[in-house]
């Protein structure tokens, strides 16, 4: 990813998440991961408010952070990097998105035993 020149990495675990959270003033890890569906509801094509573009900002500004040793870019340099690049903010959201935990589905064996449950 380059800004203004120079080099950056984009980087997301599950301490990034908190500290996304922390930024954006959240009370609980549930309201953190609620906003996510605020950004999933842009990329289905509602309107950006304010509100959640402020966001998007705020977990474009931790995935630079997570992913540099010493970032040399205040939240404001990101904001503004992210709406001149809209696809700055599609990476970063993707990156955060995979880092999230995966569900499985459940092995066919435990699905057979639960159908078998169902109709005794």
């Amino acid at each position: 990813m380059e800004i203004n020149g120079k080099e950056y990495a984009l980087a997301f675990d599950n301490k990034a998440l908190f500290e996304f959270g922390e930024l954006c003033g959240f009370e609980t890890y549930s309201d953190t991961l609620e906003v996510f569906q605020e950004f999933a509801k842009v990329a289905d094509g509602e309107k950006l408010s304010i509100k959640t573009a402020d966001k998007l900002g705020k977990l474009c500004f931790t995935c630079l952070n997570v992913g540099n040793k010493k970032l040399d870019l205040t939240e404001r340099e990101v904001f503004n990097h992210m709406i001149e690049n809209p696809t700055f903010m599609g990476e970063a959201l993707s990156m955060a998105l995979l880092s999230f935990p995966r569900t499985y589905p459940e092995s066919e064996s435990g699905a057979e035993e639960v159908e078998g449950e169902k109709k005794k």
